[in-house]
């Protein structure tokens, strides 16, 4: 499919006709937000000044698995049954959450006003608080239909092995030793599928949640969530904490700067709601360095077969550090747990 002149990209005055029989939108402003093949997100300004965000996925598309307008939808109107903090669902006329029209998925939500993570204590804190509110929703009923959530281990290192394993003819003698590395992390990476299940955001990082008028944070971007184990979710945001997005590379070439105070502050968040159990807690360095790993894989693969010479390490750094914040992180998650045991028990004598 020729993406270079987006032949196939849909006509706003066309969107704008469709939105005012199915959704009575009338002298609305579309804007485009972003594009990526199959998907474009664009921006809806009512009448009143109110803005939502319209996602339209291409039926046929190549992501498809990535980007499913009703496995967001389903996980959208979950969190709204919950009474969770969340974008929420614009239903057409007639009530559905998802329409379809001219080979174009269109989904529309609310859109959340704030300011972008500060990054201070206090937002780490609320951040942690945010997740575990989402960890302790009951599934109920929704166990067996959630969608399971995308990018789980499973799948992400079996793609990054193939990935490895389709240059493996073509890598030059002095990347060789890790070339062999990253073979056999993928292959012996712990996939976590017997941890219990619960609702995951599944790219939960400060950069995926917003700061409202009120102060508090609110996650966004739902796509790819789903059923999954915490500590995917657990494991990223504490990856996540330092200076860098997640995928940025790091100010430093040599050290992997860990912000213990940010640490203790998203896991005392998240403890007022959520914990996790020991076998949890266990599994935690391979959450925290599963995602670096299929990064370093994938661009390491993409390095060889496209012949360039660089080598870049800032993402090793992440992946080391798993086993020293995984240390680090059992120590507070444990400090929290006993701190609740105590407030408990002293609730329970009589005076």
């Amino acid at each position: 499919m020729d993406w270079e002149n987006h032949s196939t990209m849909p006509d706003i005055p066309d969107i704008s006709s469709y939105l005012s029989q199915r959704y009575n939108l009338q002298n609305i402003a579309i804007e485009l937000l972003n594009m990526v093949p199959g998907k474009y997100v664009y921006q809806i300004t009512l009448a009143t000044g109110v803005c939502w965000i319209l996602r339209m996925y291409q039926v046929e598309n190549d992501q498809s698995a990535v980007f499913s307008p009703l496995a967001l939808a389903y996980v959208l109107a979950f969190l709204e049954e919950q009474q969770y903090s969340a974008v929420r669902i614009v239903r057409s006329l007639d009530g559905e959450t998802v329409v379809m029209h001219e080979g174009w998925y269109y989904l529309i939500t609310t859109f959340i006003d704030g300011i972008p993570f500060d990054w201070s204590l206090t937002a780490f804190y609320n951040l942690g608080a945010a997740l575990g509110k989402l960890h302790a929703l009951r599934l109920g009923a929704a166990a067996s239909t959630l969608p399971r959530a995308g990018m789980l281990p499973s799948g992400e290192l079996a793609y990054a092995q193939k990935q490895l394993e389709s240059v493996e003819s073509l890598v030059p003698a002095n990347l060789q030793e890790r070339y062999e590395e990253l073979l056999q992390a993928t292959a012996l990476l712990d996939r976590r599928e017997d941890l219990p299940l619960v609702c995951i955001h599944n790219d939960c990082h400060p950069a995926n949640s917003i700061c409202t008028a009120g102060g508090q944070i609110q996650l966004i971007d739902w796509e790819g969530a789903g059923s999954g184990p915490a500590v995917i979710d657990v494991g990223f945001l504490l990856a996540s904490s330092d200076d860098a997005l997640p995928w940025a590379p790091l100010a430093s070439l040599d050290t992997y700067h860990l912000y213990e105070e940010r640490i203790a502050a998203i896991i005392e968040g998240y403890c007022c709601y959520h914990t996790l159990t020991t076998i949890e807690l266990e599994r935690l360095p391979d959450a925290l360095r599963f995602r670096s790993l299929v990064y370093g894989a994938c661009h390491f693969a993409s390095t060889i077969a496209e012949r360039r010479q660089e080598d870049p390490q800032w993402w090793w750094l992440r992946y080391t550090a798993a086993e020293e914040i995984a240390m680090l992180a059992k120590e507070y998650f444990l400090q929290a747990k006993s701190t609740k045991t105590i407030a408990m028990r002293l609730e329970d004598l009589p005076f």
